[in-house]
């Protein structure tokens, strides 16, 4: 039973991020992760940007709106078993599975699906403990 419920809010958080439009993709980011740590998914100085893209009235290169939306899907994971404060805990947080790396460096630094594959698994892990 366990296992069909987590599977259902991964194909859940999945969907959402898949159909959302990006502001409020952005949006949901800044309310739960903050508009500090959005900024640093986007790879952006100031917290003003990530309040444009999320009012629609400027929009980030499609590398950094990759970046987003899978930050958006695993917080939603683990969003759906924990709090906001615990979903930055994580997000900011050393992690094994990431080479000790954490969630937020690596979706940053991406470079290929294989590093945003790494932290959905590190988000599945975690949410299962």
């Amino acid at each position: 039973m366990a296992v069909v419920s987590e599977r259902r809010i991964e194909l859940q958080a999945h969907d959402w991020v898949a159909r959302a439009p990006l502001p409020e993709v952005v949006a949901y980011l800044r309310e739960v992760l903050t508009p500090r740590l959005t900024a640093v998914l986007g790879g952006v100085r100031e917290t003003r940007a990530t309040r444009e893209w999320a009012d629609g009235l400027r929009e980030p290169s499609a590398a950094t709106q990759a970046r987003l939306r899978a930050a958006a899907q695993v917080a939603r994971i683990v969003e759906a078993t924990f709090d906001a404060a615990t979903v930055q805990s994580w997000i900011q947080g050393m992690d094994p599975m990431l080479d000790d790396q954490s969630p937020l460096w690596v979706l940053r630094h991406a470079e290929d699906e294989d590093d945003l594959r790494r932290v959905l698994q590190s988000a599945r892990r975690f949410v299962i403990q």
